[in-house]
């Protein structure tokens, strides 16, 4: 069987659960028969998977646009990716996570923890003055704890009010991440931060702990499920050369 079938086989059976592709694919066939648009379709809805999957999530089915949308904007999930079934809610990792949606279709997300709502900054504003708009984006919060949001992901490491505008000041004053249009700018990926307010007497750093230990477990398992999917792949191909 050709590698890049495999590769592809692999991705759709992963991907079938949670996208609705516009074409069918009969995993039975040795060969697949893709059109170029249909791998390249599937390559983008795989890539934007594992990014969104590789982090402690839970997959919302929103009834109405503008929560998918609030759930989008919380998650970093590209919108413009529509075959999606869900939103790849991140949360701790810790219990079943409870969504809801204020009158302003802005997103908290609660679990046995914490209850969290991103932030976002206004870029025009974070290139101004860094300081001031981390400074304004807490002020609005009323959080007791933050944490920076770089792209999709989240650092993890905890700041006070105090501490936080001081950490944004100097990563965007930082050499390595201040030239614009390098791969590296800090207004590309410096997308704002989490709010976090603690339930009864939960600690910060016993939520980053839990959620680094069972984004780590996630890690594991995919690394696992993907060894014993090679495995079993190896030895039908084996199986498949000695019958020939």
């Amino acid at each position: 069987m050709p590698k890049n079938t495999i590769n592809y086989r692999a991705k759709v059976k992963e991907l079938r659960k949670f996208v609705d592709f516009d074409f069918s694919v009969d995993l039975r066939k040795t060969d697949l028969e893709l059109t170029p648009s249909q791998k390249r379709q599937i390559t983008i809805y795989h890539k934007e998977y594992k990014l969104l999957t590789a982090r402690p999530n839970q997959l919302y089915r929103a009834r109405n646009k503008k929560n998918k949308l609030a759930a989008q904007k919380y998650s970093q999930q590209n919108p413009s990716l529509k075959k999606f079934k869900g939103v790849f809610v991140p949360v701790s990792g810790t219990g079943k996570a409870k969504l809801k949606f204020d009158s302003k279709n802005k997103l908290t997300v609660i679990d046995d923890f914490v209850s969290t709502t991103a932030l976002e900054f206004n870029k025009k504003k974070l290139l101004d003055n860094p300081k001031k708009e981390a400074k304004k984006v807490i002020k609005e919060s009323g959080g007791d704890s933050f944490t920076i949001r770089v792209g999709k992901f989240e650092m993890p490491k905890g700041y006070s009010a105090t501490t936080l505008p001081n950490k944004i000041l100097e990563l965007a004053t930082n050499s390595k991440y201040n030239v614009e249009g390098s791969a590296h700018y800090f207004g590309d990926w410096l997308v704002g931060v989490n709010s976090h307010t603690f339930k009864n007497q939960s600690t910060f750093n016993e939520y980053l702990n839990e959620k680094q230990k069972n984004k780590k477990e996630l890690q594991l398992d995919r690394k696992n499920a993907k060894r014993r999917d090679t495995a079993k792949r190896n030895k039908q191909n084996a199986s498949n050369s000695g019958s020939r």
